[in-house]
């Protein structure tokens, strides 16, 4: 590797930075630079190298903690704290992340490469929250090929930010004479010709040193003006022409992975010995980077990946599809199947990406990572793929509401074109749009239609007991949440033991068995939180149920910051799972009103009292609902705080706690600046805040932020 000693001594003097960008174009060396800046730094340092997996937010949350805790930057006893639950905000995951760093932190370096990679808003202010709360304690060194979407503006006036460019990274002349020296070309050449027709561009300077060494009589180096094609057939007409047949098909080819391994590329070419091709290939000094110590993967820088993609497209297009669907057939046997759908949306197969998400969405969803389940989802949707695929769209369904999203699950359940499909029954039955005794009786068809020992099955038994639950049988409805437990564990069905040993704490706390119920909650919120669920619409009634015991235990503080937790998931309980938010929604009252917040359970009730206008046919719900209501018709208001908020406002919260403006919070939720504003400011009154840092202080102590 190069050294580039006057770029390090200048990019080490900038200690006043809080963020170092490093914006560039392929090919100038962004991600050398960072790297010899990391080997030379002091510890503790990080690494982050980014890539289209982290379009999710969950999933770029915990490789952020990851990279901290590798580079020994997280406190110990925090390193079980990477568990984010699913659709979480960053105003949520980060504040977690960033109390868990130790003081020996300060000081440290985060490398995070190639930004570029990031396309979805979500992950966006993941980085951008980053920023705002390390305030500089822990240094960001961001290297992109465009212009990142983060407050670059504010920082620079703020004289937070330093930022490198093409110009600052283009070759000297004695950097282009020590690269073509360190390649092997012998003297002669003219270097000022070089630096003339190259500005410095370094790959550029690479590839003309490549191409002298070859002995190419067109050894003018690669301008950095023109298009991609003039580059590509500089590359084609100086490097690939040169090299042998099979070697050169071999580079095209296997252009499509974004990693190499031999048995990867043998199984992609359909031929053997991609191992020693792979060898010669990075014993010519090509574009090639090894990922592993033992030199078993590899990458193609990504320049000259993309260069040579253009090449396959304009000479083997028709072998684009064949190559990328062997490449997922390939992942998929071999325990990689995120990856093998990734190649299977670049070959266009929508049953093999149906196929695929069938089998590892609810896996995906249970560890928290619900954005990359609806990625899934949107690319079937876009190409008319789940209309032939019932059980992708039941999966879609059930996600939707899962997530609070009552118009998506719906409109996903319209496209099913089997109703009678078991997930379909499944999604039916937990929508509960026809009443309970329908539920129960979609849920047991579910389950019958559903093969022995399948995964879905303790759901399908949960659903029936709460059916049951519901309309008052708790023994029947006790019986059948027991044995969805007993299935759930070895199948790993988290979300559903959760629900059942909820319910199970509810039928003890109903017949004073205080010690049954300490039992089954304790469990059900020890599974949440350990799987990263505490995001989940139906986690909110463990939360409650929790908090209705800490009262009765008398520990007021406990039961209030569990409550603080099930009041944070109020804005997804809708006519999405109606059933559920229902009796989440009146147990939650309850709680408020043992801890004399009365206020906040009439406001609960009031809300309940619009889903159940959308479903009545909820068993005994209703008559509950009415029957609290009455029974708190004489009550004071009690306290008035965090409680009275309404699940507008609880939807606004988390934004108010980013370093978004009312305009940008606006564009997020879909409605005006003046909504925003008036939305900020009862919020403000409700909390006693004078103000909006106020106002989220107030609300992290109230637990209604991440910690």
């Amino acid at each position: 590797m190069l050294g580039r000693g006057h770029l390090l001594d200048r990019v080490r003097s900038l200690d006043d930075a809080r963020v170092v960008v490093v914006v560039a174009p392929a090919g100038y060396g962004k991600t050398t630079l960072l790297t010899q800046w990391m080997t030379s730094a002091s510890p503790p340092a990080a690494w982050l190298s980014l890539d289209p997996a982290d379009n999710d937010p969950v999933g770029l949350l915990r490789r952020l903690w990851a990279a901290f805790d590798h580079a020994g930057m997280i406190m110990p006893d925090r390193r079980t704290g990477a568990r984010f639950s699913s659709r979480p905000s960053a105003a949520d995951g980060i504040p977690r992340l960033v109390s868990a760093l130790q003081p020996g932190a300060e000081g440290g370096l985060f490398f995070i490469d190639h930004l570029d990679a990031l396309r979805t808003r979500a992950s966006w202010d993941v980085i951008a929250a980053l920023i705002h709360q390390l305030e500089g304690r822990v240094r960001l060194i961001l290297a992109s090929r465009a212009e990142p979407r983060l407050p670059i503006a504010d920082l620079r006036a703020r004289g937070f930010v330093a930022e490198l460019t093409a110009s600052d990274l283009a070759f000297d002349v004695h950097e282009a004479a020590g690269l073509l020296d360190y390649v092997g070309v012998e003297p002669g050449y003219d270097i000022a010709d070089l630096m003339a027709r190259s500005e410095g561009w370094p790959v550029g300077v690479y590839l003309a040193a490549l191409a002298m060494k070859s002995g190419s009589n067109e050894v003018s180096p690669v301008t950095v003006e023109g298009s991609d094609v003039f580059i590509a057939r500089y590359l084609r007409s100086a490097i690939l022409d040169r090299l042998s047949g099979p070697k050169r098909t071999f580079l095209i080819r296997t252009s499509i992975l974004d990693r190499l391994s031999g048995p990867l590329c043998d199984a992609v070419l359909e031929t053997t010995g991609s191992e020693r091709l792979i060898d010669s290939v990075v014993q010519s000094n090509l574009l090639i980077v090894p990922l592993d110590r033992v030199r078993e993967w590899y990458r193609y820088h990504h320049m000259f990946q993309d260069l040579l993609q253009a090449e396959l497209r304009l000479r083997e297009p028709s072998a684009v599809e064949g190559l990328h669907r062997r490449a997922a057939e390939w992942f998929e046997n071999n325990g990689h199947p995120e990856l093998a759908i990734r190649h299977a949306q670049a070959a266009g197969d929508v049953s093999g990406v149906a196929g695929l998400m069938e089998r590892i969405a609810r896996t995906t969803y249970s560890t928290g990572r619900s954005d990359t389940v609806f990625g899934w989802l949107d690319w079937l949707e876009e190409r008319g793929g789940l209309a032939g695929h019932p059980a992708s769209a039941a999966l879609g369904a059930l996600a939707a509401a899962l997530s609070g999203d009552a118009l998506r699950s719906g409109r996903l359940l319209d496209l099913i074109g089997d109703q009678s499909h078991p997930l379909a029954r499944l999604v039916a039955a937990l929508r509960c749009q026809s009443g309970v005794t329908t539920m129960i009786a979609d849920a047991r068809q579910a389950r019958d239609a559903f093969p022995p020992g399948s995964e879905w099955t303790p759901a399908c038994i949960t659903v029936e007991g709460l059916g049951w639950m519901w309309l008052g049988d708790t023994e029947q409805a006790d019986s059948l949440f027991a044995q969805a437990i007993s299935m759930a564990e070895p199948l790993l069905a988290v979300p559903t033991a959760t629900i059942a040993l909820s319910e199970r704490a509810l039928i003890a706390m109903q017949s004073r068995d205080w010690a049954g119920a300490e039992a089954a909650c304790g469990t059900a919120l020890r599974l949440l939180l350990d799987h990263g669920l505490d995001g989940y619409s139906t986690s909110a009634l463990t939360f409650v149920v929790a908090a209705r015991l800490a009262r009765h235990r008398n520990d007021i503080p406990r039961a209030r910051e569990l409550l603080a937790q099930a009041v944070r998931l109020r804005p997804q309980l809708n006519a999405s799972l109606p059933g559920i938010s229902v009796q989440t929604g009146i147990e939650m009252a309850r709680a408020h009103v043992e801890l004399a917040e009365v206020a906040g359970a009439r406001l609960i009730l009031r809300e309940m009292r619009v889903i159940l206008n959308q479903c009545p046919d909820l068993g005994l719900l209703p008559g509950q609902r009415e029957e609290l209501a009455r029974s708190m018709a004489d009550m004071k208001p009690g306290n008035v705080g965090p409680s009275m908020l309404t699940t507008a406002e609880l939807r606004l919260l988390p934004l108010l706690a980013s370093h978004h403006t009312f305009p940008e919070i606006g564009e997020r939720l879909y409605i005006s600046r003046h909504t925003v504003k008036t939305q900020a400011m009862s919020i403000y009154r409700k909390l006693g805040a004078s103000s909006r840092s106020e106002a989220v202080r107030i609300a992290g102590e109230a637990g209604l932020l991440g910690t």
